[in-house]
């Protein structure tokens, strides 16, 4: 992902193109998850499905993951573990036994 946006950054055409539609089909998944969690009844209740999926867009970030496996030095089993709990917190309806642990 580095190496598309760098292309991309630097002036390549196609390469742009590739990833705005990759970024606008990430776009579209993350709503897609949003509104199915919305269907279900396990979306926190003061989030639209929109601002949902902006959460998880984020979340969900190569930034993000560059970022801290990279730059932090986190392990990969550790950003797995923090990307499980921050999309939790972030979009799941807190229930009474996920409160109390």
């Amino acid at each position: 992902a580095r190496v598309l946006r760098a292309g991309a950054a630097a002036g390549d055409a196609d390469l742009q193109t590739f990833v705005d539609t990759v970024e606008r089909e990430r776009l579209l998944g993350t709503a897609t998850i949003a509104a199915h969690l919305a269907a279900v009844g396990a979306l926190r209740r003061e989030l639209t499905v929109e601002r949902a999926g902006h959460r998880l867009f984020a979340i969900n970030a190569a930034e993000t993951g560059d970022a801290l496996v990279l730059r932090c030095g986190w392990s990969l089993d550790e950003y797995q573990a923090w990307m499980t709990e921050t999309m939790i917190a972030a979009l799941l309806q807190p229930s009474p036994q996920r409160r109390s642990t």
